[in-house]
């Protein structure tokens, strides 16, 4: 039999088998039978009696997910088979075929790709004959592959025999690596991933250069150690230093939960030669200068840098959080910024936290270990660091109890160092260090720095907001807090100098006024009031402090016996201001909390806030544009105290004190606009006419590419260097000014991201980073490159040849800021 249709489906012709194979089997055992069926659409439809079939013309056969077009086809019904001729696509989920002639079971999904290529997501395999071994295993004689989507392809390997796995990787045998069609390379054998899941294998070699480090090689291998944990180990050998070894592991424990871990060590042998280490500079150490240079010898110096921190989230609303870091010596954060965080800081942070909130309350226990990055030996002992074991924290959150809103804090910390309890003041003529002895003098008077012991702290606090009016808000605030300190040691009376006592306490009432105003209008610029209304509101404010009672014992822990009388009723007692910066001289001995702060102080404020409000469909979106925020403060505690401190064997006599009662004038604005932002930072010292400031502006779009440019311009405070006071608001000695630039953009074929710092002053960089991908055509490989310089550290640049295998490269990090 023979029949000619024209464009007839097969859904007529299994009715008809159907009939015939019921009639035979109505004689036998019935057979189960659970197979897709088959719908074919052609412009001409030749069936015979063999269950078989030839389809002319614009061929089109479906079977379930399955899809093959062609010019002709010959199918094989009982073996679920097709011999497909002419412009043959075959497409999948997961694969798209083009050949000339292709034969394909659809039941084993085995086949033959004759003079065609198979393409997976970027990866594409391409030779005179693929054989299709599996659903989803190929294998290919004299064939290249590639992830490149140009044509012709950026880069291919061709290799005699290629076995790939869709989903897993393919194997290249006597591979030959051509760029834009020319040999550049042949290896013996390849292995590349053909997925875009995480898996194991080589990373792209980096290379790189630096002033110390010399060429550096490395190359990375990652280990997909399961869903939930990875790992990269990494060998790098650098021309100048030796080879280092390094690990990063990295961790999942639940959908809030993770870790990571990350060592690196080397043996070497540049930093032996160092200077930083065979004489270190004595100008940044809290341990005095070195005076003889320390004895070295020329081997490799051992170094490492480790770095762990996890967050977890348990049960009860427990969670526990822990950041370790750990280093060789102190300039290993400076020689391999990459690998740590803590550039410019004065100590490296070991922080153990176990906290548990609820709704009201917040409590933690914390530890935590400092590395000294000060001191004077880069692998001296740590024993001059101060830290805390233990810090334990309750909060209970504002409160209404009978209309007013009560909190409660309280604070406990031990502060502890491995060295001596206490310190002599620094750089002082005639003052040595520490000693063992608490009663070394100088004119009479003790000369000790207390840095542990233990303190703990009980702060209630009470408010209660009303209005007067509907244009008068007013917030009066009244604060007890008792402070205890245990410092576990006293010194007896030397000379006129009483004994010093091993406790100290210090009890206080601070009360708040805080008054507000809010005047607004509301109008509409253009001609659509939907999207052009707009809200000004000025906001007045004054806000007064005031210490009515405070008691504090006359001990060398409150800046050395200054205080005559333990009544606050005009007797002088130092206070320090927000912006003191903490110098070796500096008066307050554990931490900011042991600092006296507005005795007497009014503060006035003017705020000026403009809002847009936007309808776009249903939604009404309210977005602030512009905010600028003046403030001043008069401290009436500076205007009445004495020109000079009274006289105490605890300080010379006569030193000059600061009699600059208004503060400076401080200027705050936000701009923030669709693709346009400005952030200002001003102040303006009237006594001495001079402004520091922190201004940056911003470009962006909708993409979320950034270009950043900000100035800086900064003074400190004059300090006078035998009591720690301050004699002037601004020291302009310290003038410095800076520009930074940040940027992030990324296009077809370049990512940039980058920060910049540059010193006006001394007209040098300071720090930069600059990371960048040159994306190549297709999509398939690029160039990575690193430029990088830290505070104090030396500069350095990196490079790679990164292959994309299956999706396009990630973004690169953005810089801070950005």
């Amino acid at each position: 039999m023979n029949l000619s249709f024209n464009r007839i489906t097969l859904v007529a012709l299994f009715a008809a088998w159907s009939l015939l194979f019921n009639s035979t089997l109505a004689q036998a055992k019935p057979a189960k039978l659970d197979l897709p069926s088959i719908f074919v659409d052609a412009d001409e439809y030749n069936s015979h009696a063999d269950k078989t079939a030839d389809l002319v013309g614009h061929v089109k056969v479906i079977r379930g997910t399955e899809q093959m077009t062609c010019d002709k086809a010959h199918i094989d019904l009982a073996k679920n088979e097709i011999m497909a001729e002419g412009n043959v696509v075959f497409i999948t989920p997961t694969n798209f075929v083009r050949a000339e002639k292709m034969n394909y079971n659809f039941e084993t999904k085995k086949g033959i790709i004759q003079k065609g290529f198979m393409q997976s997501g970027h990866e594409t395999i391409e030779g005179e004959e693929i054989i299709k071994t599996g659903e989803e295993q190929y294998q290919a004689k004299n064939a290249t592959y590639t992830s490149c989507v140009n044509c012709p392809a950026s880069w291919k390997f061709s290799g005699s025999n290629i076995d790939a796995t869709v989903g897993d990787y393919a194997y290249v045998s006597n591979a030959v690596v051509k760029v834009y069609g020319a040999p550049v390379l042949w290896l013996p054998y390849v292995v590349v991933p053909i997925k875009t899941q995480r898996q194991s294998g080589l990373l792209p070699p980096s290379f790189g250069s630096g002033s110390t480090d010399g060429f550096t090689i490395g190359d990375s291998y990652f280990w997909n150690i399961n869903k939930s944990k990875d790992a990269t180990l990494t060998e790098t050998s650098y021309a100048n230093r030796g080879f280092k070894t390094g690990v990063e592991y990295r961790f999942v424990a639940d959908q809030n939960s993770k870790g990571r871990f990350l060592g690196n060590f080397i043996n070497d042998s540049a930093y032996a030669h160092d200077s930083r280490f065979t004489l270190p500079d004595c100008r940044y150490t809290s341990q005095g200068c070195v005076v003889n240079p320390i004895p070295r010898n020329s081997a490799p110096i051992p170094r490492f840098g480790l770095h762990y921190e996890h967050h977890y989230e348990l049960p009860d609303n427990y969670v526990n959080n822990i950041n370790l870091n750990l280093v060789r010596d102190t300039n290993y954060i400076l020689d391999f910024p990459q690998e740590m965080t803590g550039q410019g800081d004065s100590a490296l942070e070991n922080r153990f936290s176990l906290a548990k909130n609820t709704e009201n309350t917040h409590t933690s226990a914390d530890i935590d270990i400092y590395e000294n990055l000060l001191k004077a030996d880069p692998m001296g002992q740590n024993t001059d660091a101060v830290h805390r074991v233990p810090e334990l924290k309750y909060f209970l959150m504002p409160t209404k109890i009978w209309g007013v809103r009560a909190s409660l804090e309280a604070n406990y910390v031990n502060f502890f160092r491995a060295g001596s309890t206490y310190d002599e003041a620094n750089n002082i003529p005639g003052f040595q260090p520490t000693t063992p002895d608490p009663s070394v003098a100088n004119g009479g008077g003790y000369t000790d720095r207390f840095r542990t012991g233990q303190r703990a702290i009980i702060k209630p606090d009470f408010t209660y907001p009303f209005n007067v009016g509907q244009y008068l808000d007013v917030v009066p605030e009244l604060t007890y807090e008792e402070d205890y300190y245990q410092f576990g040691y006293g010194a007896p009376a030397y000379g006129a100098t009483p004994p010093v006592s091993p406790t100290a306490s210090r009890r206080s009432v601070r009360t708040t006024l805080a008054t507000r105003s809010r005047l607004s209008s509301v109008f509409t610029l253009g001609d659509d009031p939907k999207n052009n209304k707009f809200k000004h509101e000025f906001i007045p404010e004054v806000k007064y402090t005031y210490v009515p009672y405070l008691y504090q014992d006359r001990h060398a822990f409150f800046l050395g016996n200054l205080v005559n009388n333990n009544v606050f009723n005009g007797t002088y007692i130092p206070q320090a201001y927000d912006n003191q910066p903490v110098t070796e001289f500096d008066n307050f001995q554990f931490d900011y909390r042991d600092r006296l702060r507005d005795l007497n102080l009014v503060t006035f404020g003017i705020t000026n806030v403009l809002i847009q409000k936007r309808v776009e469909g249903s939604d009404t979106n309210y977005r602030q544009l512009i905010r600028h925020r003046l403030t001043q403060s008069y401290d009436f505690y500076t205007a009445q105290q004495p020109d000079q401190t009274p006289p105490s064997p605890q300080t010379p006599f006569g030193t000059k004190l600061v009699k600059e009662p208004w503060s400076e004038i401080h200027s705050l604005l936000e701009l923030k606009f669709n693709y346009f932002n400005i952030n200002s930072d001003v102040s303006y010292y009237g006594y001495d006419q001079v402004a520091a400031e922190t201004t940056s502006v911003g470009v962006h779009n909708s993409k979320g590419d950034t270009l950043s440019l900000g100035y800086s311009e900064t003074y400190t405070a004059k300090i006078d260097p035998t009591t720690g006071l301050i004699v002037d608001q601004v020291d302009l000695s310290t003038h410095a000014q800076a520009v930074n630039l940040t940027a992030f953009f990324t296009t077809k074929f370049l990512d940039i991201s980058s920060g910049v710092g540059y010193d006006l002053i001394y007209n040098n960089f300071t720090t930069y980073l600059v990371n960048g991908l040159v994306k190549f055509p297709g999509k398939c490989w690029g160039f990575a490159f690193t430029l990088q310089q830290t505070l104090g550290g030396s500069g350095s640049y990196s490079w790679s040849l990164p292959f994309f295998f299956g999706d396009s490269p990630v973004s690169l990090p953005r810089p801070p800021g950005v």
